[in-house]
């Protein structure tokens, strides 16, 4: 008897735990379990169980998480496909988000030049409480395109915690977030008290980043339309564009909020 095998299946299987006195995540009080926290177990995951770096991420958000509920991480990789994985979120008996992630050596960072940081832009324009979790600065708006330049977190910051010496994918992804939510309120005159729902994000890197380099954030798809919102953020350095990240979502009055999130429990 012979026996085929057409592929092998290996997957990887985890828990996250919310720390509420986490200074980055937990910057001001949430109900719901941030999806930055996400994003920062999958990067934990990819790069301690596989080779190389997260360069790109696929994730469709479905429901809330509970901050004091344990989230499941599931990544699936297929043995005929080494670089893409199947990555799964679960807690509270419910798929909380699902997608896909590429992982691959990127190219080291490249030499730049020196540049002074810019001064922040107002922490209420972002949702930031603490003044050290405030990612841009040098924010110019405008109707068709709105940039920012990235700011230089601390070695010790939350963020920087596996690599002082670079810019992670949840440090770009952040800065693209504090963007977009600038811009709502900048262009599109969101109200202060109405909340972001982030339901998709895109993310891709193509060389790693280092942990001082200059870039510039540039928003070259901008929409929204029935409440719902389209950005896309290029990442820009002085070698050319390192990467991208996309966000969909749509932003509600804080009535249509708490039934959002509260209808799920």
């Amino acid at each position: 008897m012979t026996l085929a095998l057409d592929s092998l299946v290996f997957t990887t299987e985890g828990t996250l735990l919310a720390d509420g006195e986490n200074p980055f995540f937990f910057d001001h009080p949430l109900d719901h379990l941030p999806a930055t926290l996400l994003l920062d177990g999958a990067v934990g995951m990819v790069t301690t169980s596989l080779p190389g770096q997260l360069a790109g991420l696929r994730l469709t958000f479905h429901r809330f998480g509970d901050p004091g509920e344990p989230v499941d991480l599931r990544l699936t990789q297929n043995g005929d496909d080494c670089e893409r994985c199947a990555l799964r979120f679960s807690g509270g008996g419910a798929i909380l988000a699902d997608g896909q992630v590429a992982v691959r050596a990127l190219a080291d960072s490249r030499a730049f030049p020196e540049r002074r940081s810019p001064d922040p832009v107002d922490r209420e324009l972002v949702h930031r409480h603490r003044a050290e979790n405030v990612a841009i600065g040098a924010v110019e708006t405008g109707a068709e395109e709105c940039t920012a330049e990235m700011l230089d977190f601390a070695a010790e910051h939350p963020l920087r915690r596996r690599d002082p010496a670079h810019r992670g994918p949840v440090e770009l992804v952040e800065a693209a977030r504090q963007l977009t939510t600038c811009l709502g309120h900048e262009v599109w005159e969101i109200p202060d008290d109405w909340k972001y729902v982030f339901t998709g994000l895109r993310f891709e890197q193509r060389r790693r980043v280092a942990g001082r380099e200059p870039i510039r954030l540039r928003a070259s798809r901008m929409s929204l339309h029935r409440r719902r919102l389209d950005v896309l953020v290029e990442l820009e350095a002085a070698d050319g564009t390192v990467g991208s990240v996309g966000i969909e979502g749509l932003v509600a009055a804080p009535r249509i909020y708490e039934h959002l999130r509260w209808s799920q429990a």
